[in-house]
């Protein structure tokens, strides 16, 4: 079996409701839709996602990629990926490489497990859970302290038992509005916030001693993603347990956390890391140091999640709630089957490959979209810079 060619769809898919956040306002999900023909009819299928520069960049990178792969064994999938990083360049460029190529790597999986009719879990050493558990995002809005905790306890209702929500903007209202979700879901719904880099060491450490009356799972990213001194000091200071993520990109860092004892959880993904194989390497890594991963939800459509799946599924310390947009969040998707956590988790799926199919109508419609809207950037130009306290 050989690569014939590979086809990369840029789309978007717009947000039910835009998110906020401390990088500013995001409109919706723009990503690559991912196609690997082979010469014996099996196609791949994975996602690029555009998680800082721009579609039209990434489509470049596929393309300039591409005829590395055509024409070779697309099972090889080792050989492959270490060509797309050293002959294809992009070893000193890993975070930017890591978004294209784990889309690549993502469908060379998915053609591996239908070529032998097995889901790609089996090819991880096979399930430890039949499901996978996911948080309730509940989105920041202009609507009061009361709407937002009604929304929490609706869907500790329908069966999430973890909550999320983030934080970073104004001191005080984040500390009410935590203080009255913990009163509003009880003692037993697991509640995490996340700052997005959001916070100066100070404002750290204060908020983090604001927050301990609160019970949380944990706080994810309070400080730069590249101060790990920071995390170090937080995490020796606070009681309230540490979350790495943006400091958690690409398997080099996540091994200096480990070493330097800078965070309680690890929050990553597939295309931080570079595809399926290396997050699934880096979530070993952790397991071997005590520590558990969260899938950081990078792009909440169903060929990224559905892909991800695989590897938490088959991981003993992906046991916590993973990330996910709250159902309904995302108004579309480009597969017959749709991602659906509308109870708090989803079943791991036992079809061949990743286990989805493309719906061509809707990825011509996604398609359209990105012509017309163009990219749903995840920063906003109005926003100030992350380190900066908002008050």
């Amino acid at each position: 079996m050989r690569i014939t060619h590979i086809v990369a769809t840029p789309i978007s898919i717009p947000f039910r409701r835009p998110e906020r956040w401390s990088y500013g306002e995001h409109r919706g999900i723009t990503t690559l839709v991912i196609e690997m023909h082979t010469d014996s009819g099996i196609v791949g299928l994975g996602e690029a996602v555009a998680g800082g520069p721009g579609p039209r960049t990434l489509l470049a990178a596929v393309e300039e990629l591409a005829p590395l792969l055509e024409g070779r064994d697309p099972t090889q999938i080792e050989a492959n990926v270490r060509r797309l990083y050293y002959v294809g360049g992009w070893y000193f460029f890993q975070r930017t490489g890591n978004l294209v190529i784990a889309g690549l790597e993502m469908a060379m999986w998915d053609i591996l497990g239908k070529a032998l009719g097995q889901p790609v879990h089996k090819l991880f050493g096979g399930r430890v859970r039949e499901r996978v558990a996911f948080m309730y995002y509940l989105q920041r809005s202009d609507a009061d302290v009361r709407t937002h905790t009604g929304e929490a306890v609706e869907a500790v209702g329908r069966g999430f038992n973890t909550v999320y929500i983030k934080v970073g903007d104004e001191e005080d209202a984040d500390i009410e509005l935590v203080a009255r979700l913990r009163e509003a879901v009880g003692p037993r719904i697991r509640l995490r916030v996340d700052a997005n880099e959001a916070w100066t060491v100070g404002t750290a450490l204060r908020m983090l001693r604001r927050l301990e009356p609160y019970d949380l799972e944990f706080v994810e990213q309070p400080v730069r993603m590249d101060d790990i001194d920071a995390l170090v000091r937080l995490r020796g200071a606070a009681r309230v347990p540490i979350g790495a993520n943006q400091s958690a990109w690409t398997g080099q860092r996540i091994l200096e956390i480990v070493q330097r004892g800078a965070a309680d959880v690890i929050l990553t993904d597939p295309h931080q890391e570079g595809g399926l194989g290396p997050f699934r390497k880096a979530v070993g890594l952790c397991e071997l140091a005590g520590l558990p991963v969260v899938f950081h939800a990078y792009s909440g459509l169903t060929i990224n999640m559905s892909a991800t799946m695989q590897v938490l599924c088959s991981s003993p310390n992906c046991m916590l709630a993973h990330q996910a947009y709250a159902p309904g969040d995302i108004q579309d998707d480009v597969t017959t089957n749709v991602f659906d956590i509308s109870r708090g988790s989803a079943a791991v799926s036992e079809e061949p490959g990743i286990g989805v199919q493309l719906d061509r109508d809707k990825l011509q419609d996604a398609g359209r979209r990105f012509q017309k809207e163009g990219f749903y950037s995840f920063f906003d130009e109005n926003a100030a810079p992350v380190w900066v306290p908002q008050r």
